[in-house]
């Protein structure tokens, strides 16, 4: 059991209350360090955040680039079986003609 004029802190260090400026002095210090340590992990969250944000997007940009060039591709083969289709067409109706 704690003493009723003895405060036990984060770092489990007894601070005494009769020693208020001590005890005063210690709090903001730590409150200060606990301050600075959430702004690095604050700063360091945004850095990691940023630099994924990146490279999703650069991952997410090369794929698009692969989905419109096989979107390219098959419409090119279309186009050439449509060409191809049609040029038999005109053969088989030629060729009918002739006989």
């Amino acid at each position: 059991m704690v003493p009723p004029n003895v405060i036990i802190i984060a770092n489990g260090d007894p601070i005494h209350k009769s020693s208020n400026e001590t005890s005063l002095g210690k709090i903001k210090n730590l409150s200060s360090n606990l301050e600075n340590l959430f702004k690095f992990l604050d700063d360091k969250m945004d850095t990691v955040l940023e630099k994924r944000q990146k490279e999703f997007l650069s991952a997410y940009q090369r794929h698009m680039v692969e989905v419109q060039e096989e979107l390219l591709n098959l419409k090119r083969r279309a186009n050439e079986k449509e060409i191809n289709n049609q040029s038999d067409d005109k053969f088989q109706t030629k060729g009918g003609q002739n006989r």
